[in-house]
C-alpha cells in the first residue's frame, strides 16, 4: 500500500493523510499511483511558471511509468522567480540546482508545436514535455522564465537563466556552450502551389525568404552562388509574402513550416524538404561544464529509452527528408561514432571525420551521439 497521496492541483507527492499540501497548500488531495496526474488550470499570478514532476523509481516497469507521466503532462503552477545566480561561475550540475530549489528555463511562450500555452491552462509542446521530462529524470523543480526568442541567449549570459530551449541551433555564441542536439531537422523550400519551382535550382534571379539563418544563407549560396535576392524576417509575415508574390520561395525549418502551413494549405507547397540537416540544442552558461554534462547525459536517456523519439512523433510528425542513406544515417541501438563510421564510410577511423562534420549536433564530446540521432556522413 502506498504510503503517499498526490496533490491535485500541483502533482506533488505528499505523507499520506496529510491535511494539504506543503508544496502549494492545497487541501485537494488524492490516493496516489493511481495514473496519469490530473491536468488542471495553473494559478497564474506573475510571469513565471513552475513545473514540479515527481521522480518515478525505476523498477521493473519504472521507464515506462516515467514515459507516461510525461507525455501526460500538460499543466503548470506558479511561483516567484528564483533569485538570480552570478554569471560565470563553475556550477554543480542538477545537484547544485536541486540543492538551490530550482531549475531556470529560457522560453519563448509563443512557439507552437515546440512551446505554447495549453487550451487547459498551463503550456504544452514539443520542447515542454522535453523539458518537463529532463525534470523528472533529475527530480528538480522548473521556473520558466519567459523571454523573446531574440532574448533567450542574453538571459543565458546574464544568469537570469540556467539554461535556455527554443528552437537554438548551436552556434560559436559568447558566453554560452551547447547541449548534444535534442532533434535533428531538415530545411524545406515551400512555394505557391502553382508555382513550377521544383527546387533551389530553378530559382536563378529569383527572391527567396529566410531567418537569420547561415546554414540556409550557405545552403541556397551552394547552388545559386550571388544568383538569388535574400529577404531576411525577424517575426512572421513571410508566408503571406509568398502568397502575395513578394517572394518566390521561403526557406524554412521543417517542423515549423509543416505547423504554420496548415492556413496556407491550399496556396503553398513543400517542393523539398531534405535541403540541409540542422540541429537544436539547449544552451548552457559558459563555465557551467557540470550542467553541460548532466543535459547530455540526461538526453542520451532519455533518446534510449525511445521517449525523445516518441515526443518528437507526438509533436511534429514525420521527420521529413528523403532518407538518403548517403547524406544521413541514423544511430542504431548500441552505436559508438566508430560504428556508424565503419557501416557508412568502410572506415572505423573515420570517427573523427564524422565528429568534425556533425559537431553542432553532437557537441564537443563524441562518445554522446545517441540511438536516433541523425548524423550527416559524406556523399
Amino acid at each position: 500500500m502506498s504510503r503517499h497521496e498526490v496533490c491535485v492541483s500541483c502533482g506533488a507527492r505528499v505523507p499520506k493523510d496529510a491535511l494539504k499540501c506543503p508544496h502549494c497548500g492545497s487541501t485537494s488531495i488524492g490516493p496516489a499511483d493511481t495514473g496519469a496526474p490530473k491536468s488542471v488550470p495553473p494559478r497564474r499570478g506573475s510571469p513565471f511558471f513552475v513545473i514540479v514532476v515527481g521522480m518515478v523509481a525505476v523498477v521493473g516497469a519504472g521507464a515506462m511509468l516515467l514515459i507516461m507521466l510525461v507525455l501526460s503532462l500538460r499543466s503548470g503552477t506558479s511561483a516567484p522567480e528564483a533569485a538570480v545566480a552570478p554569471p560565470g561561475g563553475g556550477g554543480g550540475g542538477f545537484a547544485e540546482l536541486k540543492a538551490r530549489g530550482k531549475l531556470r528555463v529560457a522560453v519563448d511562450p509563443d512557439a507552437p508545436p515546440f512551446f505554447s500555452p495549453s487550451p487547459g491552462g498551463g503550456f504544452e509542446g514539443f520542447e515542454f514535455a522535453l523539458i518537463s521530462a529532463i525534470a523528472g529524470q533529475r527530480g528538480v523543480e522548473i521556473v520558466f522564465v519567459e523571454r523573446d526568442f531574440a532574448e533567450l541567449l542574453p538571459a543565458v549570459r546574464d544568469g537570469s537563466a540556467d539554461f535556455a530551449i527554443g528552437q537554438l541551433a548551436p552556434s560559436p555564441t559568447r558566453g554560452v556552450v551547447w547541449s548534444v542536439s535534442y532533434l535533428q531537422y531538415e530545411l524545406c523550400l515551400i512555394v505557391q502551389a502553382s508555382s513550377p519551382v521544383r527546387s533551389l535550382g530553378d530559382l536563378s534571379g529569383g527572391t527567396i525568404g529566410t531567418y537569420e539563418d547561415k546554414a540556409a544563407f550557405q545552403t541556397i549560396d551552394g547552388v545559386l552562388p550571388g544568383q538569388w535576392t535574400r529577404r531576411v524576417y525577424s517575426d512572421y509575415g513571410y508566408f503571406d509574402d509568398l502568397v502575395g508574390g513578394r517572394l518566390d520561395a521561403v526557406v524554412y525549418d521543417c517542423p515549423l513550416a509543416r505547423y504554420e502551413l496548415k492556413p496556407y494549405e491550399s496556396r503553398l507547397s513543400v517542393v523539398a524538404d531534405d535541403l540541409a540537416v540542422r540541429a537544436y540544442a539547449v544552451a548552457i552558461r559558459e563555465g557551467d561544464d557540470s550542467l553541460q554534462h548532466d543535459v547530455n547525459a540526461v538526453l542520451r536517456e532519455i533518446a534510449a529509452s525511445g521517449l525523445l523519439a516518441r515526443l518528437s512523433d507526438q509533436w511534429l510528425g514525420s521527420a521529413g527528408g528523403s532518407g538518403d542513406d548517403l547524406r544521413r544515417v541514423t544511430v542504431r541501438p548500441g552505436e559508438a561514432l566508430g560504428d556508424v563510421a565503419a557501416r557508412t564510410i568502410g572506415d572505423a577511423g573515420g570517427a573523427k571525420l564524422l565528429h568534425e562534420i556533425n559537431l553542432d549536433v553532437i557537441g564537443s564530446d563524441p562518445g554522446a551521439i545517441y540511438q536516433g540521432m541523425r548524423l550527416r556522413v559524406p556523399q
